[in-house]
């Protein structure tokens, strides 16, 4: 058995959930079994807890989701929207697009989590190079015949195409219309 070792006053003031298991009707204990979260994971909550800042750029997702779970069992918002914020910036990649839409669907009971985790596999899926021109490629990525990594497969296109229905900025087209050539078929009155 690993120890985490940390003051009542302070977890109990971070959250409402510890107040009440050390300072409820019933006599607390002064250890308390962990028994839904590795040793790390319940310690870098304490940490989070005692103010040291995060360093998440290194951090596995399935990590950050079993924290979001703890700060989500503990009632610890500030942590849930660290976490939420950094998914927000997270920088997807080619090589964990999959396992990031697969996490979020193992934590689709916490909404959130796994909007966050879809949102940032989507954002990856239409910023590929040529999306229209280079489909096959993109369903290359989820080329295993596998009946969970379907609905994980559908709900991250579903986000695709949402994401997709958005206009640009300056050319006011979907897709961008950047580096084509001007013609009159595309042209737009104060793009």
């Amino acid at each position: 058995i690993k120890e985490v070792k940390a003051h009542r006053l302070i977890l109990a003031s971070a959250s409402e959930v510890f107040n009440k298991q050390f300072f409820g009707s019933l006599e607390a204990e002064d250890n308390v079994e962990i028994i839904d979260a590795s040793q790390e994971v319940f310690l870098a909550m304490i940490e989070l807890i005692y103010n040291k800042k995060p360093n998440f750029k290194d951090t596995d997702l399935r990590f950050l989701s079993s924290l979001y779970y703890l700060s989500d069992k503990y009632n610890i918002e500030h942590i849930r929207a660290e976490i939420l914020v950094f998914i927000s910036e997270l920088e997807v990649t080619k090589v964990n697009v999959l396992d990031t839409a697969i996490i979020a669907e193992e934590n689709k009971l916490y909404q959130p989590l796994s909007e966050a985790l879809y949102e940032a596999a989507a954002r990856f899926v239409t910023k590929l190079d040529g999306f229209e021109k280079k489909f096959k490629e993109v369903m290359d990525l989820f080329a295993e015949d596998d009946e969970a990594q379907a609905i994980v497969i559908f709900k991250l296109l579903r986000r695709v195409k949402k994401i997709r229905d958005y206009k640009c900025e300056k050319c006011k087209q979907s897709p961008c219309l950047n580096g084509q050539q001007l013609t009159i078929q595309n042209f737009v009155a104060g793009a």
